[in-house]
């Protein structure tokens, strides 16, 4: 269930050790009435399109992005608060980097340089061992 703003706001006082198990389902709840309410607002867009005369142009396309109104705002602790091993996996180094610029050079390459024939993920191997997805260019 998703708890609505009001409720916070009623209570006055939010715990601040809620569980993250919480927070990302409400997170994630979140995002899915996001979803429904961009369909909405796409309707209601399409609506107005359709109201403009065919001999008059429109000056801006119809079609845009919206906002869920109703957020929830999560604090985003100092870096100072993160242990040294999240610190370490935070961030990539230059090793990594440089492996992941190869990698994707050379999946780029077998998608012929262009990113709208990229691989999708339905055309991708899983590996036995870890069940990940592969590229083709890989295998």
């Amino acid at each position: 269930m998703i708890p609505s703003g009001d409720e916070e706001e009623e209570g006055g006082d939010s715990d601040p050790s809620e569980s993250s198990d919480q927070d990302d389902e409400t997170m994630s709840a979140a995002s899915s009435s996001s979803t429904s309410t961009y369909s909405t607002n796409d309707d209601r867009e399409e609506a107005s399109c359709a109201s403009i005369t065919d001999a008059t142009p429109p000056v801006l396309p119809c079609k845009g992005v919206t906002f869920n109104e109703q957020v929830r705002v999560l604090p985003i602790p100092p870096i100072e608060d993160y242990t040294p091993e999240q610190r370490y996996r935070m961030y990539a180094n230059r090793f990594e980097v440089r492996e992941n610029k190869i990698r994707n050079k050379r999946e780029y390459e077998f998608d012929n340089y262009d990113w709208r024939n990229a691989t999708e993920e339905n055309a991708m191997a899983i590996c036995p061992m870890s069940g990940e997805l592969l590229h083709p260019a890989h295998l």
